[in-house]
């Protein structure tokens, strides 16, 4: 049960859909909730056909458990708990079984992880228009933060380079 392409084509498309430009945040504001649907739809979807591999997989281990245990006492009586698990455990189609059910244990990981992601998107869209409502955004209270804080950066520079100066002077003389 691999997983479709196309799937895999909307998992990256709409993984890629986390990024947000801040510049606007009403585009990212009205397209979360569409997205956020679109992801949760996919991964209960997901989560679906993971319980349905793992059914499988039981049910198919039983099966051919059973069918073990009746061609066995068919043939040479009464089979051991132990040796018919162990029997089953090495037979070709256990393995197959297996992997598919990790493949779709992977596929609704991924989309869990997606979902999870979405909502902290969410978070931070709400973080960022709180940003943008104080006024962080703005050309005079960002700017002025930065500006500050270069202006103190170039004062130290200034005064270690007046300092080096200092010192050589005295070095010359």
């Amino acid at each position: 049960m691999p997983k479709a392409a196309n799937e895999e084509r909307l998992l990256d498309q709409l993984a890629a859909a986390l990024k947000f430009d801040r510049d606007d945040l009403d585009s990212a504001l009205i397209e979360q909730p569409d997205i956020f649907y679109r992801v949760a739809s996919n991964c209960a979807l997901a989560i679906s056909r993971r319980d349905e591999a793992k059914l499988d997989r039981d049910n198919g281990m039983a099966k051919l458990a059973q069918q073990l245990r009746e061609s066995w006492e068919e043939k040479d009586g009464k089979l051991t708990e132990k040796a018919l698990s162990e029997m089953v455990d090495q037979a070709p189609k256990t393995d197959t079984l297996r992997r598919d059910y990790l493949r779709a244990c992977l596929n609704a990981d991924e989309w869990q992880a997606l979902k999870e992601a979405f909502q902290d998107r969410s978070r931070a869209l709400k973080g960022m228009v709180d940003l943008y409502i104080a006024g962080y955004f703005t050309t005079a209270t960002g700017r002025a933060a930065r500006n500050d804080a270069g202006e103190r950066r170039s004062g130290e520079i200034r005064e270690q380079a007046g300092k080096e100066r200092r010192v050589r002077s005295m070095k010359e003389d």
